[in-house]
């Protein structure tokens, strides 16, 4: 044993007895070097290895190999118009920090339903539990209705459509770009 740490000229590798002396050097894949033989037998093996880079496709594919064009999933660019845009690209250091609590529910129900609330109550449309007499569409959703319809694809950016834009962005026959195809 102390003759393996005199030696110079010897390189000493130690395994441990439950690898049985051998290597399984398939598993340290060097691809930068000139000697590598290891790449081009994989490579021919399943050349899977070789990753595709490519635009990803605005929809996905049917078992039947038809493409099925989904509109939320189109890139788009939105770039502001800032003409007549009078504040600066920066913020000055002098600005004192501006701190500002979590929006929690409780914060939401204000933004959003308690005005519609205190309208009703003036003009009288509550009954005498606090519900409204003529509901909205949207009050009248149960409550897995709103969970599914605030899942759906693009619920909270396509809200506003009209009913032409849905027909036209919903037709199967509709494709922007011929190269989906």
């Amino acid at each position: 044993m102390a003759e393996m740490f005199e030696s110079p000229k010897e390189k000493v590798v130690q395994v441990s007895p439950e690898v049985g002396n051998s290597f399984c050097f398939r598993r340290f894949l060097i691809y930068a070097l000139g000697g590598d033989n290891i790449r081009p037998k994989k490579i021919k093996k399943s050349p899977c290895l070789v990753a595709e880079f490519r635009p990803r496709d605005p929809g996905y594919y049917t078992k039947d190999g038809k493409f099925v064009f989904v509109p939320e999933m189109q890139p788009e660019l939105v770039v502001p118009d800032l003409t007549d845009f009078k504040l600066k690209p920066y913020v000055s250091y002098r600005v004192t920090d501006i701190a500002q609590s979590e929006f929690t529910p409780h914060d939401l129900f204000l933004a959003v339903y308690s005005e519609k609330i205190v309208r009703d109550m003036k003009e009288g449309k509550l009954d005498d539990q606090g519900n409204p007499k003529e509901p909205s569409p949207e009050e009248k959703l149960t409550s897995d209705e709103a969970w599914v319809n605030a899942r759906r694809s693009g619920a909270d950016i396509f809200a506003a459509r009209s009913k032409r834009e849905e027909e036209e962005k919903y037709d199967p026959d509709y494709l922007p770009y011929t190269s989906y195809l």
